[in-house]
């Protein structure tokens, strides 16, 4: 019987490479395209007995796909093998990629230990004559590869992409020194992403912290000392008060307000007043109205955020609903909602309505004539307003603050030309910090990772230098060489 004739080089070389109209994307001239079953031996995981208890127990890291994704470097495996566990499993070298191909897929992670895995992660084993370890893992991050593995999967109760499939996906090889070149860029930019989303994290804590400080600051007097000095023929504040109120408020309130542990020190020509003495304070359902997909939005204090309401998550009630919960605290323009349960606070100044809604959870502050309204929002978010709230509130698993403790709670009022003086101060120093807050928000590190792997993988990071023999030479020798070998 002949021998079955052995490929030439070339033969071997045509195979490995892919078509040129089945490449994704342009690569610089000295790189090539190849199957990524070509640079890795491809090893499936499996998972020993667990009828047989000496299988388990022992030093050896049995990975699954718990452990990948979160960091580049495998996490130790939450179990482990035995000597006998690690002879019936399958053994993956160090420096090689580690994907998710079950459920999770894409999840990737790059080990530098010897171990095993389950059935759900395929490994990328590289051959290293060829390929790059780190440039290797990098790849199989980019948006491009992620995409592929998704696209070639398939799905029954969950998605899969087999060991076959996950083998003829195309990757770019460059020359092996711009592989290292690239893969050292890569760690250093991505590290530098990281600690730059380290500094925004900070620099917004910093705007909170701030934004605290300025508030404790205009609601003791501090930021309009000079204006008071400048202006000492104002109204007194309580003029601003409706004068019913402010007869009773003199009569028979002074002295219990008096008589309570205040907050802390205020100007003499401020006076301290309860909630009730400055707006119509009331709350939202207490009932649980049915939910329904469409109809009229039900704001609880989870739509409370950052002075604004946010209707991503909101559930929708029927009309008869809605008009029922109207009856007791219907919500107009120029009001006030502040949460009751969970987070305290996170007031929100209704500004303007676009869509009826209705509230739960969520008191409704309708200050009254002679109170600003944005005086009143600003300092119901202040430390010094909410905080008392909190170390007041009841529940173990949430802490919720009554309609009577918002009732009862003490409101520094200065004279109305102040209160808008502190307001517009509040304005002016929050927005150049809300614009640089909002720049910051932007600043989305994940999508600028993916910037970064995408150009890596196109040869744009400056890294490639086009004199290196094409990378088409090595994949020759290699391929040569295995063929010798055979």
């Amino acid at each position: 019987m002949s021998k079955k004739k052995q490929k030439t080089v070339e033969e071997l070389l045509d195979e490995a490479l892919v078509p040129e109209e089945e490449q994704p994307y342009d690569v610089p001239a000295n790189w090539v395209w190849v199957s990524i079953g070509t640079l890795n031996n491809i090893v499936t995981g499996s998972t020993p007995s667990k009828k047989k208890d000496e299988n388990y127990g022992g030093n050896f890291p049995f990975i699954k796909p718990t452990e990948l994704g979160d960091e580049k470097n495998v996490r130790d495996g939450s179990e482990f093998l035995t000597n006998e566990g690690k002879e019936v499993s399958k053994i993956i070298p160090s420096e090689s990629t580690l994907i998710c191909c079950i459920g999770s897929i894409g999840k990737v992670g790059f080990n530098n230990f010897e171990c095993s895995t389950n059935q759900q992660i395929n490994s990328l084993v590289p051959k290293k004559e060829i390929l790059n370890p780190l440039f290797n893992y990098y790849q199989s991050i980019t948006p491009y590869f992620q995409n592929e593995l998704i696209n070639r999967s398939y799905a029954t109760t969950v998605s899969i992409i087999n060991k076959s499939k996950m083998s003829m996906i195309p990757i770019p090889l460059p020359p092996i020194n711009e592989q290292k070149r690239i893969a050292n860029r890569v760690e250093e930019l991505l590290d530098k992403v990281d600690q730059a989303k380290q500094l925004i994290e900070e620099a917004k804590e910093t705007f909170e912290l701030r934004r605290a400080a300025i508030l404790d600051k205009a609601f003791r007097g501090e930021l309009t000392a000079e204006w008071r000095r400048n202006n000492a023929n104002l109204k007194p504040a309580m003029d601003c008060i409706e004068e019913a109120k402010a007869k009773q408020h003199v009569t028979k309130k002074q002295k219990e307000i008096m008589g309570d542990e205040l907050p802390f020190e205020i100007p003499d020509t401020w006076i301290w007043v309860r909630a009730t003495e400055v707006a119509d304070v009331r709350d939202g359902t207490h009932d649980s109205p049915k939910y329904q997909s469409e109809g009229y939005p039900l704001i609880t204090s989870k739509n409370l955020k950052n002075g604004k309401l946010d209707f991503t998550n909101v559930n929708y009630i029927s009309e008869a609903d809605h008009m029922n919960i109207g009856k007791r605290s219907k919500v107009d323009q120029g009001d006030i909602l502040f949460a009751m349960i969970g987070t305290i606070g996170n007031p929100a100044l209704i500004q303007e309505i676009h869509n009826a809604f209705s509230i739960k959870n969520v008191a409704l502050f309708k200050p009254y004539e002679g109170i600003d309204n944005e005086y009143l929002a600003y300092y119901l978010e202040s430390s010094g307003y909410v905080q008392p709230l909190i170390n007041k509130a009841k529940g173990s698993t949430q802490k919720f603050v009554s309609l009577g403790k918002l009732r009862d709670s003490l409101i520094p009022i200065p004279p109305l030309d102040e209160q808008l003086e502190i307001k517009n101060s509040l304005k002016g120093l929050f927005e150049a910090s809300n614009k640089s807050n909002a720049l910051l928000e932007k600043l989305d590190s994940e999508t600028i990772k993916q910037s970064i792997l995408s150009k890596a993988f196109r040869g744009e990071l400056g890294t490639n230098d086009p004199t290196e023999e094409s990378a088409v030479e090595l994949l020759k020798a290699v391929l040569q060489d295995h063929q010798q070998e055979k």
